[in-house]
């Protein structure tokens, strides 16, 4: 994920102080503590994303790449198995493949300028309908609100509202997109109706790894 949130304990301070300072409170305190960050590349990352097509590598700094080259305008494509998400965590993790297509704009989880930078890429292409799924299982697409965070919350928090209709538990031995520690999930991509040739188009995709704490705790505020 690009995104990492690091909680880290002040612990106790200055205890007994109040026997010198009097009762009053502190008005500042400033205490330095030491934090590790190891940047490491996808492959070998807690939530690892790997290549297992020739459509999909490493760059130089070992981030995973999409490279769909050559596609026939006007018609329709599968890509099956493009790369390998895997949890190598402790815990359980929820997978949410996120290409903000049409199909999931209703139910978007991040700001307005997020969420067009895909739907800018498959404009371009002039594709009609896009979307993430996997072969291997009949649970919808891994870009709809089934499989964001939000659908594993009750869709009437008082702050801020859901507005995912999707109110399912966290089940990670029945939910497929669900990944148990050492369990992977192979996506597969469809376009259909690319339109006429000419030109290059290149975009970001998000792929989401989230707790069920994350998930289940509003309110949420995006990735």
């Amino acid at each position: 994920m690009k995104r990492r949130k690091f909680l880290i304990g002040a612990g106790s301070l200055a205890a007994g102080s109040a026997a010198v300072m009097g009762t009053g409170a502190v008005d500042r305190t400033t205490a330095s503590r030491s934090m590790t960050v190891n940047v490491v590349g996808d492959n070998a990352a807690e939530t690892a994303l790997r290549p297992t097509s020739k459509y999909a590598s490493l760059n130089g700094d070992g981030a995973l790449q999409l490279n769909l080259p050559r596609l026939n305008p006007n018609a329709d494509h599968e890509f099956y198995d493009l790369f390998t998400i895997s949890n190598r965590s402790s815990e359980s993790l929820g997978i949410f493949v996120d290409n903000a297509g049409p199909d999931a704009s209703q139910s978007r989880e991040q700001s307005p300028d997020e969420a067009n930078l895909y739907d800018k890429v498959t404009n371009n292409l002039g594709t009609a309908s896009h979307g993430w799924f996997d072969d291997g299982n009949s649970a919808g697409k891994i870009n709809q609100p089934e499989a964001m965070p939000s659908a594993y919350r009750s869709t009437t928090p008082s702050s801020p509202p859901n507005t995912n209709s999707i109110n399912k538990s966290w089940n990670p031995s029945s939910d497929p997109y669900i990944l148990k520690p050492g369990e992977e999930l192979t996506p597969d991509w469809y376009i259909f109706e690319t339109g006429p040739s000419g030109g290059d188009v290149t975009g970001k995709l998000d792929v989401w790894a989230f707790s069920q704490e994350f998930a289940q705790s509003p309110p949420f505020k995006g990735p």
